[in-house]
């Protein structure tokens, strides 16, 4: 068994498989070649280098140094001592390219370790230096400690007994020397790790539920009903369940049929190079015009070669302006992009032509395959490859071959292999154009719908038909048929004028009121009335034994005329009613409570008042109501938050709505007797402070932190621990120790309950229960 090195620990914590079969020196069964040239490339980048960084830091260096204490070696590229009395050791690192920032945050974490170790003051940075930039970039080794620590106890438990881990695929594993003998494993498994879908976080939540096959995975998927107003180009959410059904059953599974250009000329582009050590090889271009491909590839030899190279592209696109350029993934465009950067190329008219097929098909359509690359979809469809195992990894293998012999034969391979990319994804094209039509040699389906087959002239019936069941309603008067299509010339938008309803009724009740015997402006008095009448009339719901029945007054008043103010009056009374509202108290309370209680909409409450009761009513009318319903009932809330600060207890809980969007939290207060609800915008818990100020009982809430700053003793409601705990053990139902505790809940409180149910709240009844309670907090 090996000693724990710097880089066993670093490959454990990204894949605890590999850290086990280096720490057992398990061979693997055939070796990645890339894995050996990226460290080969690493060791001359530094061979190179560490001149400059000896004159650029002004640092003394010992280079190839470790430090090792018992079985472990922390691993270094560099040791920088600094120009004082004390003599102060720090890691410093290369900053390599094929490896990650993370990875060297390890690695200075684990220097620290083993030096505490060692002496009794390690020190607790490292260093990186940047050969790109030539920068010297200060890291902190605590930012991974506790990660590292962990690893560290878990490879020091392992031993030649220890069953290695399960197989987790994961995006770095094809550059893995164990990453064919683990695919085999994971394949046999069908783990639903090798969905590229599946990150590590998505693993342990499915993990959670129980399922960890691409079979289970495959029953989760619930079909939902489609929008039908939705773009067919808008950003539709990759469905892991849908992949895994598709994987499955063994086909091709269409949720929406993308929208491709109508285009009979476009380019495919392809690149081969390798986007961390900034350089490219070989760009392949494939022009296709009607029925006509042509194919040109610009090779790149070395360094020097790739400028010409670069510029020979873009002045062969050039030459096809408004044409659009199709590629596969994202390295071809990042590519271009950073060698524009780079030498200050324009290059905003080619990015623009750029289209991303990989993101066309993005969500909406589903292949049974393991990966979503090229490699991986296109083979599903017919193409072919000539090099065995065709991948972007394989081609960068046999470049570095290249480089060091200039073999023509390989450099053919190569060349091949970008043509058979382009013409594999001219394929993919075609098959994604011809998805409208049924094809026979790929077995497909179409989510949510058939594939319907129709001529030009049953397309024109289809749509003269739908326009027919789409007006066929009962307000046709506003909806007629048209035929005319969708270029019909559009009318001025013309704004509705909201006008107040009032509503007119045969009145049950008839009141006189009586007329003023003043003028109101002058004080005069008047003896003789005036042949003017003033009315006003009020609807009302009357409630009784029998049922609820409408009830119209009007009110009769005569009018007065002031000779001198030579003005008409109307009585108080006349003046009052209108001003107020016209509805009576227990139209109003209805209203409310269909609303409020049954939670009613706007136009419901409007309709059943039209057909019900013939009254005419207006949305905001509605609202009118509310609002005056809660201002009249503002010193019912001042007396319900009184009755609540001198409560012994008070049960206090919040729930999210949603109003027009925007998520909002109502907060519920209740002491058994009084219930008060109050709206905020935030779960900020100073509303209860501010509510509650002066109380003096007991809080009873559930498990929110924000309850726990409150300066009152608190009760935490056993409603919510019950339903808290059953939701984890759906989540997690092999959890062994929450199902052992979750029994043990159940044996303590289903006596209670039982008791209850069969003696009722009786004390005497609760002895054996308390017994048990004090029982169960002990062995707790």
């Amino acid at each position: 068994m090996k000693k724990i090195t710097t880089e066993i620990l670093c490959n454990f914590v990204e894949c605890n498989r590999r850290g086990y079969f280096d720490l057992l020196e398990i061979p693997p069964k055939e070796p990645c070649e890339y894995d050996s040239i990226l460290s080969a490339i690493g060791q001359a980048e530094i061979r190179k280098h560490i001149n400059d960084i000896q004159f650029k830091l002004s640092l003394k260096v010992q280079p190839n140094m470790f430090i090792s204490h018992d079985r472990f070696i922390a691993n270094y590229d560099f040791l920088l001592k600094t120009n004082s009395n004390k003599i102060v050791e720090a890691p410093l690192f290369f900053f390599k390219r094929y490896k990650t920032k993370e990875y060297y945050l390890r690695a200075v974490a684990f220097f620290s370790i083993v030096q505490s170790m060692i002496n009794q003051n390690p020190l607790n940075i490292g260093y990186i230096y940047n050969i790109d930039n030539k920068k010297l970039i200060r890291i902190k080794a605590n930012t991974k400690r506790q990660e590292v620590l962990g690893a560290i106890n878990n490879l020091c438990a392992i031993s030649l007994s220890t069953p290695g881990p399960p197989v987790i695929w994961k995006k770095h594993c094809h550059c893995c020397d164990y990453s064919k003998d683990c695919f085999i494993i994971a394949k046999e498994t069908c783990t639903i790790s090798l969905l590229p879908c599946i990150t590590p976080k998505l693993y342990s939540k499915w993990l959670k539920k129980g399922i960890s096959t691409i079979d289970q995975l495959a029953l989760c998927y619930r079909p939902r009903r489609r929008n039908k107003k939705r773009n067919p180009n808008a950003v539709y959410p990759h469905q892991p369940q849908l992949h895994a059904l598709a994987i499955k059953e063994n086909k091709v599974f269409v949720q929406v049929t993308p929208e491709i250009l109508n285009s009979r000329q476009y380019f495919i582009l392809d690149i081969e190079g390798d986007l961390n050590r900034n350089t490219f090889f070989l760009i392949g271009l494939l022009q296709i015009n009607s029925d006509n491909e042509t194919f040109i590839n610009f090779w790149a030899g070395n360094s020097k070669e790739q400028i010409a190279t670069y510029e020979n592209f873009l002045q062969e696109v050039r030459k096809y302006p408004n044409i659009p350029i199709y590629h596969f993934g994202s390295f071809d465009e990042k590519v271009i992009h950073k060698f524009a950067d780079q030498y200050q190329y324009d290059i905003e008219d080619i990015l623009s032509r750029f289209i991303n097929f990989s993101s066309v098909l993005h969500g909406k359509i589903y292949f049974p395959s393991f990966g979503h690359g090229l490699k991986d979809i296109a083979p599903i469809i017919g193409a072919k490859w000539t090099m065995q195992n065709p991948s972007g990894l394989n081609a960068l293998i046999l470049w570095h071959r290249w480089l060091e012999n200039n073999d023509y034969d390989i450099k053919q391979q190569l060349l091949l292999y970008n043509r058979e990319d382009c013409f594999a994804l001219h394929n993919l094209i075609q098959f994604v154009s011809r998805l409208k039509t049924p094809n026979k040699t790929v077995n497909i389906d179409y989510i949510g719908r058939a594939c319907l087959q129709s001529t030009e002239a049953g397309k024109i019936l289809h749509g003269t038909f739908d326009n027919i069941v789409k007006y066929a309603h009962a307000d046709y008067n506003r909806h007629k048929i048209s035929f005319r299509g969708d270029n019909i010339p559009q009318s001025k938008i013309s704004y509705e004028i909201r006008k107040r309803i009032f509503p007119v009724l045969h009145p049950n009740k008839i009141i006189y009121v009586r007329r003023r015997l003043k003028c109101p402006r002058c004080h005069r008095k008047i003896n003789l009335p005036n042949k003017k009448k003033a009315t006003a009339q009020v609807v009302d719901l009357t409630f009784g034994k029998q049922g609820c029945r409408r009830l119209v007054t009007k009110y009769i008043g005569s009018k007065i005329r002031c000779p001198i103010c030579r003005e008409y009056y109307s009585p108080v009374a006349i003046i009052d009613l209108l001003k107020n509202s016209q509805y009576g108290a227990g139209l109003v309370a209805w209203t409310i409570n269909q609303r409020i209680v049954l939670r009613m909409p706007y136009s419901a409450i409007c309709q059943s008042l039209s057909e019900m009761y013939a009254i005419s009513m207006s949305k905001t009318t509605i609202c009118n109501f509310i609002k005056s319903c809660a201002k009249l009932h503002e010193d019912t809330e001042r007396n319900i938050i009184s009755s609540l600060r001198t409560s012994s207890f008070v049960h206090v809980d919040e729930t999210q709505i949603n109003i027009e969007g925007i998520n909002q939290y109502v907060w519920v207060f209740t002491n058994g007797n009084f219930v008060l609800f109050l709206k905020t915008e935030t779960r900020d818990a100073s509303i209860v402070l501010n509510t509650l100020n002066g109380f003096d009982g007991v809080l009873i809430s559930d498990f929110f932190a924000g309850y726990d700053s409150m300066p009152w003793r608190q009760q935490k409601c056993l409603s919510h621990f019950i339903r808290d705990l059953n939701d984890d053990l759906w989540k997690e139902p092999n959890n062994k120790e929450l199902e052992e505790f979750s029994c043990s809940i159940r044996q303590v409180l289903f006596p209670i309950f039982s008791d209850i149910e069969h003696h009722g709240l009786k004390k005497k009844f609760f002895t054996n229960i308390i017994n048990l309670l004090i029982g169960f907090i002990k062995s707790s």
